[in-house]
């Protein structure tokens, strides 16, 4: 699981504020988030809405009643799964990229890690929690996107129906 807290100042600038990653049970996931919710004071807390990830935004809600714990509402993040992962973290962040900087703390290793490796990276869930919070944060579209979309009509048309990733190399 992947917990991370960002804001984003007028100018669409990006503050990574909190980052965990692990492998973990559900209540350091819980303790994680209450931690960050109360350090932070996020406006949201965004679920994947995918398989085991429902589940836990249901336990969130009984653990944080059960403890006296006020969290943030609980959004339902709906991936789009008529692409692979991959494609749609990319997307996100290519869309969202040429307007915003990203200021990451010194001590984020574990993301930066993955940030740098990704798209070919042993791990992705710091990046793929990143690209939720970039579309939570309703950036507005900038030039480059429409360019963008042309360039995935014509792999889809290339590929006959199918969003293949022509490119190798990262473009942030």
């Amino acid at each position: 699981s992947a917990i991370m807290t960002t804001a984003c100042d007028d100018d669409y600038n990006v503050y990574l504020l909190g980052a965990y990653a692990k492998r973990t049970s559900l209540d350091e996931i819980y303790k994680e988030v209450c931690r960050q919710c109360e350090e932070f004071k996020p406006r949201m807390l965004g679920v994947e809405d995918v398989a085991t990830q429902i589940a836990i935004g249901d336990a969130f809600r009984m653990l944080s009643q059960r403890d006296g714990i006020r969290l943030p509402p609980i959004e339902s993040l709906r991936p789009d799964t008529r692409i692979n992962k991959k494609w749609r973290i990319k997307t996100i962040i290519q869309r969202y990229g040429p307007y915003q900087k990203l200021f990451v703390m010194s001590d984020a290793y574990e993301f930066r890690s993955e940030f740098g490796g990704f798209p070919k990276g042993r791990t992705i869930d710091l990046v793929d929690v990143y690209a939720y919070c970039l579309a939570a944060h309703n950036i507005p579209d900038n030039d480059f996107a429409g360019k963008y979309n042309d360039n995935i009509i014509k792999l889809r048309r290339h590929s006959q129906g199918k969003l293949i990733d022509l490119d190798e190399e990262r473009e942030f």
